[in-house]
């Protein structure tokens, strides 16, 4: 799942999948669906949600899909340059 998330934020993005913003794009996506998920009882507590049942789930599907939309609309920075090999 995690190749197939980068390879579809890359192709959204423009770049290649070996490109970091795109990983660490498709990875930070998939640590805030883990939030929802794993941490379900942290969200439903901090919500204040008996369950994710009806209204509940398809907020939470329409609020992920409008915030990945705009994390993918976003235009990435310039490509950062390798960081600097200091002396140890």
């Amino acid at each position: 799942m995690r190749e197939l998330l980068i390879a579809l934020v890359a192709s959204a993005l423009g770049v290649k999948v070996e490109d970091e913003r795109a990983r660490l794009r498709a990875l930070l996506i998939m640590g805030q669906l883990s939030m929802v998920q794993v941490g379900a009882n942290l969200t439903l507590n901090t919500l204040g949600w008996p369950d994710f049942a009806g209204d509940r789930a398809e907020l939470v599907k329409q609020t992920f899909r409008d915030h990945i939309g705009r994390v993918l609309a976003t235009p990435l920075a310039a490509e950062p340059k390798p960081p600097a090999r200091g002396k140890r």
